[in-house]
């Protein structure tokens, strides 16, 4: 019987102090130190997850060789081949049975207190298929993309992508990307590096689906007339100061065609 219930179902395992003969104090899974030197294993050799949970929530999973499909806003849907995917999130739903569950190679979902469903925790309109080696972001009902981009055999782009629901916009967006510097929060302090947000040196705005705008300085100023860059580079104040426009020396050796090795060798007539 305990046979059948192994082969017919999942495998458990309870590890206790006295079989780990731990060195310090607190109980844990694994090896000590002083009893092997052989690696910790944590696998599974069947096409099944791993996954971990604490106070009896599903917390995070190493999804096996499998494809999910996500919906699209417009309608249809995108596949995602998730195969040794890492989903880490608070909100089980993510994790759940028909569930999404990582979009990409590593996937920080978080929490849904609302209890709004999975367009929340893990919003999939702005995801694309071509979004795999890297870090997805989803929450507050958007997403974002930090990873690579590969094109051609060795040629690959290092992208930072964040997205918006046009159903939203611009009731709830546009969403900005923004660059933030911070140090000691000090109560009472509305503006600069010790306000609550921090200090804003600048922002990417995205004006509708096919205008964005840079804009240099602290655009969440209280009170600021204009609080978005309304050009495609917007200096909110100072000036720009350019410097050294002496003409850099080309380092690299020059090689004249007669030194180069043509398709018949060298010397040979074009």
């Amino acid at each position: 019987m305990a046979i059948c219930m192994l082969i017919l179902g999942g495998g458990y395992a309870q590890v206790t102090t006295p079989f780990n003969q731990p060195s310090g104090a607190g109980n844990f899974v694994g090896w000590d130190n002083t009893v092997t030197t052989e690696p910790l294993m944590i696998r599974h050799d069947a096409n099944q997850p791993i996954e971990w949970w604490t106070n009896a929530i599903h917390r995070m999973r190493l999804h096996p060789t499998q494809t999910t499909n996500l919906p699209l806003l417009g309608g249809g849907t995108i596949p995602v081949q998730q195969d040794g995917f890492l989903a880490i999130s608070g909100t089980p739903g993510l994790l759940a049975p028909g569930g999404r569950g990582a979009f990409t190679r590593l996937h920080l979902a978080d929490i849904d207190p609302g209890g709004v469903g999975p367009n929340f925790y893990a919003q999939p309109w702005g995801f694309r298929g071509w979004m795999r080696n890297g870090i997805t972001l989803t929450g507050n009902r958007d997403q974002a993309y930090v990873g690579q981009l590969y094109y051609d055999e060795d040629e690959s782009d290092m992208v930072i992508q964040w997205s918006d629901n046009s159903d939203k916009q611009p009731t709830f967006g546009p969403d900005r990307m923004r660059f933030l510097f911070t140090w000691d929060r000090v109560q009472g302090v509305n503006e600069g590096a010790r306000s609550e947000e921090g200090l804003e040196l600048m922002r990417l705005y995205p004006e509708n689906s096919l205008q964005g705008y840079v804009g240099i300085g602290n655009y969440a100023r209280p009170g600021l007339a204009e609080p978005e860059p309304t050009e495609q580079l917007d200096l909110l104040d100072r000036t720009v100061r350019l410097r050294d426009f002496a003409p850099v020396a080309n380092t690299k050796p020059r090689q004249r065609l007669s030194q180069r090795t043509l398709p018949n060798g060298p010397g040979s007539a074009c």
